[in-house]
């Protein structure tokens, strides 16, 4: 389902959003003097994107990597993204309606089979052992073995460019997966893991993680390193 923005404004700091196409991660929720009402200080994954470096009018409010990385914008206009499952629906619903249409014509005559459309995506997404998420705005499991349930063969999973906050969030994706070989988490932002040893069953059968453009750490590397090959061109922070 889609993320309220009053339902995540509690715990948005180091959420990730998306607002007029670009990704960034929230740093800050709160007042920004002169003006009134929230603002979500956010640290732009380009940082041409942004306008400062956290601090306005001589108040720093947050942080950030690059002098110009940062900007204030109003909840209204950033997007905390969707579900897996929910991502899921709205990628594969025009090949769907290819596929299968709206309609059953039998001799001559069109027949409208209730519920039958809703039958047949279930069967077809179960069946997928390839799903592409790329740059669906992703942002979490949602409901509890919801995905284990709706791509139980999925083997290789695109989620480049989407806005997972951390392996953590991303665990709960992957260990619902129990088939998955080949991930591509290209174009991501990750917050390691305080723990990342208590996350490993759920990477322990990929065989090929692609992490392009994810500003990782060696720290991040060395660990993934231990279950996966790895791809991390244009990847580290120096």
């Amino acid at each position: 389902m889609m993320m309220k923005t009053q339902e995540v404004l509690e715990d948005a700091v180091g959420r990730r959003v998306s607002c007029d196409g670009e990704r960034g991660t929230v740093r800050y929720v709160g007042p920004v003097l002169p003006t009134t009402g929230l603002w979500l200080g956010v640290e732009w994954d380009d940082p041409e994107r942004g306008k400062h470096d956290g601090s306005h009018e001589g108040v720093r409010y947050f942080t950030c990597r690059h002098p110009t990385g940062g900007s204030f914008v109003r909840p209204k206009k950033a997007s905390f993204g969707v579900d897996y499952v929910t991502a899921l629906k709205q990628r594969y619903e025009v090949e769907l309606q290819e596929v299968i249409g709206e309609e059953l014509k039998i001799s001559s005559k069109t027949v409208m089979m209730v519920g039958f459309e809703d039958i047949k995506q279930k069967q077809r997404l179960e069946n997928l052992t390839e799903v592409g998420l790329r740059r669906c705005e992703v942002s979490g499991p949602g409901a509890e073995n919801e995905i284990r349930n709706t791509t139980p063969l999925a083997q290789s999973l695109d989620l480049s460019g989407n806005l997972l906050s951390s392996w953590e969030v991303l665990a709960a994706i992957t260990e619902q997966l129990e088939s998955l070989r080949e991930l591509q988490l290209s174009q991501n932002r990750l917050s390691i893991s305080s723990e990342p040893s208590r996350l490993s069953p759920a990477f322990s059968c990929l065989r090929l993680l692609s992490l392009n453009s994810c500003a990782l750490t060696w720290t991040q590397v060395s660990y993934m390193s231990l279950y996966v090959v790895l791809l991390c061109a244009y990847s580290l922070v120096h």
